[in-house]
């Protein structure tokens, strides 16, 4: 039996820490092994090898092909297997950049630097991720005819800087929009001779709640991009207290 999320805590105070950031790209994996293979020593000391190893979904997705076709040819027809089954060793080395773990997603831990708020290249690279999300918006019909364009806020940003390899920089980026306050971050890369910066993230994961002002497009896959063009003090859904949920538990 296995027990997956897709992901740990999103939002809120506990983001904002080290650990936050950790869980968010760590979601939980458990695995009960049926009782027929549990006296298998040798089994179980591959699994227990494999649980303190990097593993993606790619290798979940080989491990339930290794579950249901464990005779399975190296050369089959079938869609390619981008990982490898948990249940067998697991090849080396376990790099994010081997297993195809996008950038952004990545737990392993490099060495990073935090800089001064709207130190370069921040808030050139802040504007860049809000012309991507709006972007994301004005190519979308069902973002496009809801939501309004954002800006970056007036506010800091903040830049986490990785070591330098070779002439690439990679920078995070923490930042603002309007209207919402909402905040995001993202990746980018720099050429340290030229200062060019190339987008790294796919997604540009939102650190705060949004669905007060995303409600007409909750189902979107970007909507956490949108501030509902039709927000005024009549359509913003109530706000929902711990106490006003309380009470509605109780009736």
């Amino acid at each position: 039996m296995f027990v997956m999320a897709d992901h740990g805590t999103r939002y809120g105070l506990t983001r904002l820490t080290a650990a936050g950031e950790r869980e968010d790209n760590n979601p939980f994996l458990l695995m009960s092994v049926p009782g027929s293979l549990r006296g298998d020593h040798q089994l179980r000391t591959v699994i227990q090898s494999n649980a303190r190893l990097l593993v993606s979904q790619y290798d979940m997705y080989a491990t339930f092909v290794d579950i249901v076709a464990p005779h399975r040819p190296q050369n089959s027809s079938e869609p390619t297997l981008y990982g490898s089954s948990i249940l067998k060793p697991l090849p080396q080395p376990r790099s994010c950049d081997r297993l195809r773990i996008p950038f952004e997603y990545c737990i392993c831990d490099y060495p990073r630097t935090k800089m001064p708020d709207d130190s370069a290249p921040g808030r050139e690279a802040a504007e860049l991720m809000v012309k991507n999300m709006n972007n994301v918006i004005n190519s979308s019909a069902g973002l496009s005819d809801y939501c309004v364009p954002l800006t970056l806020a007036n506010a800091p940003v903040a830049v986490e800087s990785y070591k330098e390899e070779g002439n690439l920089a990679i920078h995070k980026v923490t930042y603002k929009v309007e209207p919402g306050d909402g905040q995001f971050y993202g990746y980018v890369s720099q050429n340290v001779k030229t200062g060019k910066l190339s987008l790294l993230s796919s997604r540009l994961p939102r650190l705060n709640s949004y669905a007060k002002t995303a409600y007409c497009v909750k189902n979107d896959d970007f909507a956490a991009f949108c501030y509902c063009k039709d927000i005024d003090a009549t359509t913003m859904p109530p706000a929902t207290t711990a106490s006003s949920f309380i009470g509605k538990l109780l009736g």
